[in-house]
């Protein structure tokens, strides 16, 4: 693929090993499948922290940072680079985590049901190529 490197050289972790894999045929279809249902049920546990700690209470930041201090670091650190006030920047954030969990509602039951296809395809593969040896 011409454009391989440009494109997966911007993705990180996860998503770059599988669209390693996914374009270089390193993995069998069925060990690509579950490498993506781990990052879905990864992305899935994240929304629901998420989810749980801006639905706690009325001040969302607060909650966060008792989960993640390290918000608050990375609001210090990066608030005056970007031209924003700590609070402005605390608020951009909330918006953004209400934003993710928002956007992943909408979509995580397309995305379960087409990995679940895919597994559900592979194991009636897995039965025939099985079935098929048996004959």
């Amino acid at each position: 693929m011409p454009d391989g490197d440009i494109v997966h050289s911007g993705l990180s972790g996860i998503y770059q090993k599988l669209y390693r894999i996914l374009c270089e045929g390193k993995l069998e279809h069925n060990e690509c499948t579950w490498i993506a249902m781990r990052a879905f049920l990864n992305m899935q546990a994240q929304v629901r922290t998420l989810d749980s700690l801006l639905g706690i209470s009325d001040q969302p930041w607060e909650t966060l940072t008792k989960k993640f201090p390290i918000l608050d670091d990375i609001v210090d650190q990066t608030a005056v680079a970007e031209n924003l006030l700590p609070g402005d920047m605390r608020n951009r954030l909330i918006q953004l985590y209400q934003s993710y969990v928002s956007e992943w509602d909408a979509v995580e039951s397309q995305i379960a049901e087409g990995l679940l296809n895919k597994e559900g395809d592979q194991k009636a593969s897995s039965r025939y190529v099985v079935s098929s040896q048996q004959s």
